[in-house]
């Protein structure tokens, strides 16, 4: 079901004993109370989350996903459930499903034995790292510690580890732990690693104290490097990079400078943003008005020490050559206004905006509208700032079938300038609340 309000989006049955459901908004750990959830066959309740029934787990590999499974028992192939969820569950935007009411959907159930959580397989991923590829996706808290892994050498002496990471992207999210080694494995070597306690996403099945032999043939991988420069405007650059990057050090902005093509002055950004959720491979640089010239040529640098997510450093400076954009910069413009439940507005811009206390002051904004022939005008009870994109105001209530005019005082955006229009000369948006 396609719907701008939070609603369970669609089921699809894996096994005999869980299902995922998918959701129209991102999710977080609040949709792990299995109080909110009930499975019924017919009229009757066939598991329940207040009895203690179910297991809900929240889904890496998959946007907006919760794995539900069955503690004991299992589906019957071929009979119809449903899924009956609590209107009390709110979504990572702050609304309740399908506005306080609930939601449920059916689902046919299919055959197929729960497998049993194991590794598949030990593979060397250069020379300090080793990668573990799992069937199920792992406990991401328990997974990443790293006095959960022992790794010797084939005389049994100890390799010390520096760092555990579980994947977060793609097909293999969660599935995948990378086990960075503070000293190299030597080619063509047998080595061993021993998983002391690990568990599933859902904490029900566990690896305890099993010992796995491999063999240190590893290849040669891709160093951390930038593929691409984009100048956005005067103002605004967006750098590539070839992989996934370590968000601490990725946002460091005194790790990035350019110089003018034959100049030696240092320009550094007043701000940078990287964000894996608007794009996992780039970082934007923010420049003060005069900082750069159009369409002059610009050599950028990036410092050795950022590092890619599984914590690679880059290991020499990275330079890449770009061209100033001849545009000026302009405000962010509201793109998307859209009703997220009956008291919630969702705010997409088409440039970030800064994580500012003006952005996030409900006095930053009003909603007009005409009620009996009165001009009423509120402000938002609270700002959500999502992301650098995305703003959800939360009022007391919105009325079907109203227009709206939301206005907006000031925004400013990540070079630090405020704008009182938006790029399109304008300082609101029209809506209407319109039902399903």
């Amino acid at each position: 079901m396609e719907s701008a309000f939070f609603r369970i989006q669609k089921i699809e049955p894996l096994n005999e004993r869980s299902i995922k459901l998918f959701f129209t908004h991102p999710i977080n750990i609040n949709c792990e109370n299995v109080l909110y959830y009930n499975i019924a066959e017919g009229s009757r309740s066939f598991a329940s989350g207040e009895k203690d029934q179910l297991i809900v787990r929240m889904v890496n590999s998959e946007n907006h996903c919760v794995l539900l499974s069955l503690k004991t028992g299992s589906f019957k192939e071929g009979e119809r459930y449903t899924v009956e969820i609590n209107g009390n569950m709110p979504s990572a935007y702050g609304v309740l499903l399908n506005d306080g009411i609930g939601d449920e959907m059916a689902f046919t159930a299919v055959s197929g034995k729960v497998e049993s959580f194991k590794l598949e397989d030990v593979i060397p991923y250069d020379r300090y790292k080793i990668l573990l590829t799992f069937n199920k996706e792992v406990n991401p808290f328990l997974a990443q510690q790293i006095y959960n892994y022992y790794v010797t050498d084939d005389e049994y002496q100890p390799i010390p580890i520096e760092k555990v990471t579980v994947e977060s992207q793609g097909d293999n999210a969660g599935l995948v732990v990378f086990i960075q080694l503070k000293e190299g494995l030597k080619k063509n070597e047998k080595y061993y690693v021993t998983i002391n306690n690990l568990n599933d996403v859902t904490r029900q099945e566990y690896i305890t104290e099993r010992t796995y032999s491999f063999i240190a043939e590893y290849g040669t991988t891709d160093r951390l490097d930038i593929v691409d420069i984009d100048s956005i405007d005067i103002q605004t650059v967006d750098v590539y990079f070839n992989t996934m990057l370590d968000e601490i050090t990725a946002r460091e902005k005194d790790y990035y400078y350019v110089t003018l093509k034959n100049g030696t002055q240092k320009i550094y950004p007043y701000n940078v943003l990287y964000d894996r959720a608007i794009h996992p491979y780039k970082v934007t640089l923010f420049f003060k008005q005069g900082d750069l010239e159009k369409r002059k040529e610009y050599e950028l640098k990036v410092s050795f020490e950022l590092k890619d997510y599984l914590g690679n450093k880059a290991g020499v400076t990275l330079k890449e050559r770009f061209t100033a954009s001849r545009d000026d910069k302009t405000g962010p413009s509201i793109v998307e206004v859209t009703p997220i439940s009956s008291d919630a507005v969702k705010l997409v811009f088409n440039k970030e905006i800064a994580f500012h206390q003006t952005n996030l002051s409900p006095a930053n904004f009003q909603l007009e509208y005409n009620n009996v022939g009165l001009h009423i005008t509120k402000i938002p009870l609270s700002v959500l700032y999502v992301n650098a994109r995305t703003l959800v105001l939360k009022f007391d209530k919105l009325e079907y079938d109203t227009p709206y005019t939301l206005k907006f005082n000031t925004l400013v955006d990540l070079a630090g300038s405020a704008y009182k229009v938006a790029g399109d000369g304008t300082n609101y948006v029209e809506f209407e609340l319109k039902k399903n």
